[in-house]
């Protein structure tokens, strides 16, 4: 017997995804997308599973579905914003990025992406400040803190470097 109640696809979605089966999680959450094609949660969930196999492309669209839907579903906007920034489109995640200021200046997302638009303008001290202040605030989402702690690991090699070869 098929399940089409769309929150119990998206359980069984969501357990796929943990138990490390993203093709299973994306084939219930498009059978979920048909039963339930306004919620935005599904298309974001789709867009998260793409990035993590590395499908960019179809990350962007779904992501960009979900903030259709609802244009207020922050961590969306944060996660577009971010692929757009490092597919090395700093302009449209800025752009993307601008109503997250709504949230005010000390909401973790708000830190986040004000961090790593500094880190992608070379202020990378002043970046990795702002991602640790927004680590500290994020009780939320702790798999975006280890995201956020790889960020800064990164951006510290790169400051190593900078320092070790002033000329860069």
């Amino acid at each position: 017997m098929e399940i089409q109640d769309p929150d119990k696809l998206f359980d069984l979605a969501l357990q796929a995804s943990q138990a490390n089966d993203p093709q299973k999680s994306i084939g219930i959450l498009k059978s979920a997308i048909e039963q339930s094609p306004e919620d935005a949660r599904m298309w974001y969930m789709l867009a998260s599973l793409y990035t993590d196999i590395g499908i960019y492309d179809k990350a962007i669209h779904n992501m960009e579905k979900a903030l259709q839907i609802d244009p207020n579903y922050a961590i969306a906007r944060f996660h577009l914003g971010l692929l757009q920034l490092t597919s090395g489109n700093r302009e449209l995640a800025n752009t993307t990025w601008l109503p997250l200021n709504a949230l005010g200046e000390t909401h973790y997302l708000v830190l986040f992406k004000t961090g790593l638009l500094h880190i992608a303008d070379d202020d990378i001290e002043q970046g990795i400040l702002l991602i640790r202040q927004g680590i500290d605030q994020n009780h939320v989402v702790e798999s975006l803190n280890e995201d956020m702690e790889t960020v800064i690991e990164h951006a510290s090699l790169s400051l190593g470097a900078q320092a070790n070869n002033p000329s860069t």
